[in-house]
This record gives structure tokens, C-alpha cells and sequence, in this order.
């Protein structure tokens, strides 16, 4: 007992400064599993940040042979349009050949038949 009356206790705080240390070690608990979760995310940005260069290495080789390839099916296009001014140039060629063969053949019959009457 001590001289003022009060009984020995097992810690030399009283109920509320027990609480507060209680309350004060779970705080630090919870800071140190929020710090932890936060340095953990840190280090997933990181990541991400240290893949991003690669990522877009490999997009701008990916976009790179695209435009090789929209390239390719202009020549391819061209070509075709070459191809197609040609063909039709023929045809019409041809057309004319067949349309004088016809006019000739019905002037010729016409003629002969002419004659013959």
C-alpha cells in the first residue's frame, strides 16, 4: 500500500493510459499493414513503369509492320487499277473490232442483196 492510501497495481497506469497504449500499438499496427500495402504498390508502378518501354518497343515494331503492310496493298491496288485500265482497253478494242465486223458483214449483205435484186 502506498502512504496515500491506494492499493499496489500490476502496472503503474491507470485504465484510460492502458487504452491508449492499446489503441496507440493497434494504429501502429494498422499504419505499418497500410505502409506495407502502399510500398507494395509502389512496386507494381514500377513494374509497370519498367515494362512500359518495352511495351511500347514492341508496339511500335507492331505498328511499323502494319504501315509496311498498308504499303504493300497500295502497290497491290495500283497495280490492279494498272491492270484493270489495260483489260478494259482491250475490251474495248475488241468491241470496236466486233461492232466494224458487224457493220461491215450487214453492209456487205445489204449491198449483195442489193445487187441481186
Amino acid at each position: 500500500m502506498y502512504p496515500t492510501g491506494e492499493v499496489d497495481k500490476p502496472y503503474p497506469f491507470s485504465a484510460g493510459q492502458i487504452t491508449s497504449i492499446y489503441i496507440t500499438k493497434i494504429e501502429h499496427d494498422t499504419l505499418l499493414v497500410l505502409s506495407s500495402v502502399l510500398f507494395a504498390r509502389i512496386a507494381n508502378q514500377e513494374e509497370q513503369l519498367a515494362n512500359k518501354d518495352s511495351v511500347i518497343f514492341v508496339s511500335n515494331g507492331i505498328i511499323s509492320t502494319q504501315d509496311t503492310i498498308i504499303a504493300d496493298y497500295r502497290i497491290i491496288t495500283l497495280n490492279d487499277s494498272v491492270i484493270i485500265r489495260l483489260q478494259e482497253s482491250k475490251l474495248q478494242k475488241s468491241n470496236n473490232r466486233i461492232r466494224l465486223w458487224k457493220i461491215s458483214t450487214f453492209s456487205a449483205i445489204g449491198i449483195a442483196v442489193l445487187i441481186a435484186l
